[in-house]
């Protein structure tokens, strides 16, 4: 069946920006003087745009358990976020049960033949877009030729921690790695441009989920570009940037030697934030710099709000949509003593859906109920390694060649 047409990129601004100006509760959206950044993926079907996915707003120290959420960039946040809601329908595919407040039915369609592993892919006519409200950080926003430059710090080696002291003077190189600067101490994640490029390869539904779920690709890029003239030529060579860095740097990855592309290329478009829903995206805080007439909003959110339209709820065994709100700079919920928020105690409660606590006891779950039985514990990375094989040694090969972008990926190893 031949692909229905991609919503066009107003579209999609549209959708995600109504949707968050109306339907998100006020709390954790920017006070007056503040500003954010919010990202999404949405999910089209042959006729329309739904509000189906995973909206997030952005704003380090990590945990060993995973009970803290270590970037907290609106890209990151969002594709947690929808990892989260893709667990959920891989429960209603795998287990064969329904819910009432899943619109449309199971995004998953069980592929599986006879007695073997089960395979679930996405539905026929289904497809996903991402959006986000500012240029991902990272190479993206790197242009000689508007002067365009990136607070991500360049990775030369993957041997020694990062400094936190590196500046980059002078004009920056594209085609880099990059990793995210922090606030004072330096950070181990790599840029949105850089994960980005990953999700393109490899599918957003990350190394668990791909234990059931074939890759899941992202069909198109929408970004706002907060520019005053929204002129043409500003707007094209913002989106080479785009292109380059989220899919042109990948290019060698097509060769029979390399990991094959799970994904086919998306469509990348930039867009003037005020051809998107009547330029709401000012009066909601997202806009700040060159197109903002608002230059009182100085400050950076200090907190997260991510949304998806459907979670299944472990302690009472329902589904639901569901919105919690997170510091970024602790990577835990708002509204916990400050024990509680920086680790000292443990306390599951503040502990978001999203991290990676959370999400490997959701997959653990899930796995235990498709088997029948308990399982033993494993480690987060072991698990990876043993369940979802495929992905896993892929993951591994690009990270092994040299010169390209991935080898340059900060390793982590926790718990």
């Amino acid at each position: 069946m031949q692909a229905a047409a991609a919503p066009s990129a107003v579209d999609v601004a549209e959708v995600v920006l109504k949707h968050y100006e109306d339907e998100l509760p006020r709390t954790g959206k920017p006070q007056p003087h503040e500003t954010t950044v919010l990202a999404a993926f949405v999910l089209s079907t042959a006729k329309t745009v739904e509000e189906d996915a995973a909206a997030c707003l952005s704003g380090s120290k990590r945990s060993k358990i995973g009970d803290a959420i270590h970037d907290s960039h609106a890209e990151v946040v969002a594709r947690r976020a929808l990892v989260r809601w893709m667990l959920a329908h891989a429960r209603l595919a795998l287990l064969g049960v329904e819910s009432a407040v899943v619109v449309g039915g199971c995004i998953f369609v069980d592929t599986s033949e006879g007695g073997g592993e089960r395979r679930l892919r996405l539905r026929e006519g289904l497809g996903l877009h991402f959006f986000a409200s500012e240029m991902p950080c990272g190479d993206a926003c790197v242009s000689a030729s508007s002067g365009r430059r990136t607070g991500a710090k360049e990775v030369t080696t993957t041997e020694a921690p990062p400094e936190a002291s590196e500046v980059e003077s002078g004009e920056q190189a594209t085609h880099r790695a990059r990793r995210k600067p922090g606030r004072g101490e330096a950070t181990l994640s790599m840029s949105c441009s850089d994960k980005i490029a990953k999700w393109l390869i490899l599918g957003v539904q990350g190394c668990l989920l791909s234990r059931w779920v074939d890759a899941v690709p992202i069909r198109t890029l929408t970004i706002l570009l907060a520019e005053s003239s929204g002129c043409r030529e500003t707007l094209r060579g913002a989106q080479e940037s785009a292109q380059r860095a989220f899919w042109g740097r990948t290019r060698g990855f097509d060769r029979g030697s390399s990991p094959p592309r799970a994904c086919t290329p998306p469509a990348i478009r930039v867009i003037s934030h005020r051809d998107a829903a009547g330029g709401i995206a000012e009066k909601l805080g997202l806009i700040i710099g060159a197109g903002s007439s608002s230059p009182s909003r100085a400050s950076k959110s200090g907190v997260s709000i991510n949304w998806s339209a459907l979670h299944y709820f472990e302690a009472n065994r329902t589904f639901g949509p569901i919105h919690e709100v997170t510091l970024s700079a602790s990577g835990r919920k708002a509204g916990a003593s400050k024990r509680l928020r920086t680790g000292e105690i443990f306390n599951s409660k503040v502990v978001s859906t999203i991290s990676r606590y959370h999400t490997l006891r959701s997959f653990l779950d899930l796995l235990e109920e498709e088997h029948g039985s308990a399982l033993g514990s494993m480690a987060y990375d072991d698990l990876k390694a043993g369940l979802g094989t495929d992905y896993y040694e892929t993951w591994k090969r690009m990270k092994e060649d040299k010169g390209s972008i991935f080898s340059f990926w900060i390793a982590k190893r926790d718990g």
